[in-house]
Order: structure tokens, then sequence, then C-alpha cells
């Protein structure tokens, strides 16, 4: 079923399929998480500072922050999965040139092109998993399409420490370069027969209703709050264990990673909540929450274990909201035929403050003399996800 037709013509949910569409996201979430725990032996390889090794993290989300409405019309045009097939082996070309990168320059555009692969795919999977879902699945599926994101990240941050030691940073990306093109096969040969273009593709008319529509774009900058804040702490925390507790490469990796997987069980507990819970008040709610967590956390002199703590905490609250913003783009979109250019928008959103977030922690950690004060600028950014969220209130109806 494409994407233009009701989501309640499906009468069973194809499990198989979303859990292969979910694997797609994790393996790109892959490639966002390789990086932290990869930065001191860069940028002591390719002579990069903080600000600039802030930047490999985040480019690699710069096409998301901008072309996520658009993205999601291709997909429609030419059709979801083939959409999805291109970004993997985008995310896997990318990777390959990353390995061989000479300098700084050459590895940051690899990065954006891995990052052109990533977005084709966290557009496409959600779209995938929306025409395959019978309605009465839909929040679940969805809730646990959420989980990509921190799986991956958790998961590569995991395997890092080895294979950097092992192989080394470049040896990283290669291998991730292989795992992508076998995935790229496996992906092809269980997914034929589904993921269709919409019928007649997506008119203009379709794109513009989408664009028109505020709530969708609340929903979005919400989510870039977010991103903003989340990304922005779990790249650096690696470094900060290191810094400021004395901790290894290995252990500081190992740790962020059991702190960032718990956000994919907080995105099926933020799926539970909204149950009960309206999304406005959820995303307002967690948004204050992780700023004020994060200003203690970063507190001048704070104990090792109170730090791993709230960490935890914040990994695993943080996980409501991308539960409460990817389970409410079908029911923002203006109809069924703009699923695929609002996800592309709530998609935008998650991705501009990820790119952001990363580069300004570090330009905040760098100009401010340290991560105690820099915390503020987290503080900020949950404001700004409390007023969004509360602008987004009359809209729930």
């Amino acid at each position: 079923m494409s994407t233009a037709e009701p989501t309640a013509a499906v009468v069973q949910t194809r499990w198989g399929i979303i859990a292969i569409a979910i694997l797609a996201g994790i393996v790109g979430a892959m490639q966002v998480g390789k990086v932290p725990p990869a930065i001191p032996v860069i940028s002591a390889d390719l002579d990069i500072e903080r600000v600039t090794a802030g930047w490999v993290i985040s480019i690699f989300l710069a096409a998301s922050a901008v072309l996520g409405p658009l993205c999601g019309v291709v997909g429609d045009r030419i059709g979801h999965r083939r959409f999805l097939l291109w970004g993997i082996a985008g995310m896997a070309g990318g990777s390959l040139l990353g390995g061989w990168a000479p300098d700084a320059t050459t590895l940051l555009l690899a990065r954006l092109f891995e990052g052109f692969g990533f977005l084709a795919t966290v557009i496409a999977a959600p779209s995938i998993i929306v025409s395959i879902t019978a309605e009465r699945d839909l929040r679940m599926a969805l809730g646990a399409w959420g989980t990509y994101m921190p799986a991956g990240i958790s998961l590569m941050m995991l395997l890092a420490p080895a294979l950097l030691a092992s192989l080394g940073w470049r040896g990283l990306w290669f291998a991730n370069a292989a795992l992508l093109a076998v995935f790229l096969l496996l992906f092809a040969s269980l997914t034929r027969g589904i993921g269709g273009a919409s019928a007649g593709g997506t008119s203009l008319g379709d794109v513009s209703l989408a664009l028109s529509r505020l709530g969708p774009w609340l929903l979005a900058g919400c989510f870039a709050a977010f991103a903003c804040q989340f990304i922005g702490v779990i790249s650096w925390l690696p470094t900060f264990f290191m810094e400021n507790m004395g901790h290894g490469g290995v252990a500081a990796a190992v740790i962020v990673a059991f702190i960032v997987a718990l956000n994919a069980l907080g995105n099926i507990i933020g799926g539970w909540l909204l149950r009960t819970v309206r999304r406005s008040t959820l995303i307002a709610g967690t948004s204050g929450c992780l700023g004020v967590i994060a200003v203690i956390m970063f507190w001048r002199d704070m104990p090792e274990g109170i730090v791993i703590v709230l960490a935890a905490i914040y990994s695993l609250i943080g996980g409501f909201i991308p539960a409460a913003a990817l389970t409410g783009v079908p029911l923002y979109a203006p109809s069924p035929a703009q699923i695929g250019a609002t996800n592309g928008i709530v998609v935008q959103g998650a991705n501009f403050g990820s790119l952001i977030g990363p580069p300004a922690l570090a330009a905040a950690v760098t100009l401010l003399g340290g991560w105690s004060l820099s915390a503020w600028f987290l503080l900020a950014m949950g404001i700004i996800g409390i007023v969004l969220a509360l602008m987004l209130r009359p809209t729930e109806s």
C-alpha cells in the first residue's frame, strides 16, 4: 500500500517488514554513534580542534536539516523501498570515502554525503511502516520505530572501542561501509514487492497543504529543541568522562553506550504515556526536566556517581519526546497523501537540532570556560521546547 491510501486498508500488519525497516534505521544511526568514541583519535590524526570535531559529528545531519519535506516528496514519487535502498548505498559510499579522508575537509564532505543517505533512510522507513501497518497497530509500530536512533548509537558505542583498538578510526569507517553493503543486499532481498510509489505521485498541492499547516512545524520545532539538547550531550559525554572523571576511552564509551540505550526504553514508555497524557504536556514537561537535569549534571565538582545517575535519567526521559513527535505524524498530516511530506518536516526539525547541538555545546564549553556554565545553553533549549509545546496545544484537536 502506498502512503496515498488510507492506513485502515491494511488488514494484517506485516511485523517482519516493520522489523527490517527499524533495523535500517538502527544501521543508519550507527553512523552517528561511530563518531563520538573516535573523536580523540580523529582529532589527533587530522589535527582538528573541538568545534571542528563537533561538526564532524553533526554535519552528517546537515541535509536532513533543510531537505526533509523535499525528500518526503521524492520518496512518495519513486517509491519508499527504492528510496531507502538509495539511502543505504549513499551511507556506504560516504563511509568508504571518509575512511580514506586525508584531512578534515574531506572527512566533513564524506560525512555530508553519508548524511544524504541517512536522510533518505529515515524518511523512507517510517513511510514503509505506515503503509504496511493496520490502523490498530500504528501507534505501537511507530513507537518501536522511534527506538532506532538510541539503539543504533548505543550499539556502535559498545562496538567502537574494540574496533578502534584493532582497526583504527579508518578501519572503523571501512567496517561500517561493509556492514551497510551487506545490509543493502539483505534489505533488497527481504522487501521485494513493498513500498511502491504513491498512485499518481504526490502533487504539489499535497506538499503545499502539508507545509501550510502550523501543527507539523511546531512538532518539528519541539523535536529540534530536544535533539539539540540530547545529541549535544551524548556526543560529548565520552569526552566529558575522559576529561573530568579520568576514564579511558573504552570505559567512557561503554558507560555512555548504556546511558544512551535507556533512551530506547524511554521511547516505549513515552508511547504508553501518550494513552493518558496530552502530547503537548508530555513534550513540555520533558523539555523542562532535561534542561534542569543538564544544569545539575554538569555542575562543578559533581560526584561521578551522581553524574552517571542523572545522565541515565536524562537519557531515559529524553525518549518521551521522539515517541510523541513520531507518533504524531499521521495525526498532523492533513490526509494520508501528506504523510511523507509531514514526516519530512518533523524529521527535518529533529535533524536541524542534531546538526547544531554538538558544535553549539562545544562552542559554549570553549567560550564559557567549562562544562558547568555551558549547561545553561541546554536549559535555554529546554525553555524553547516548553514554549513550542504550549503553542502546539491548540492544534491538538
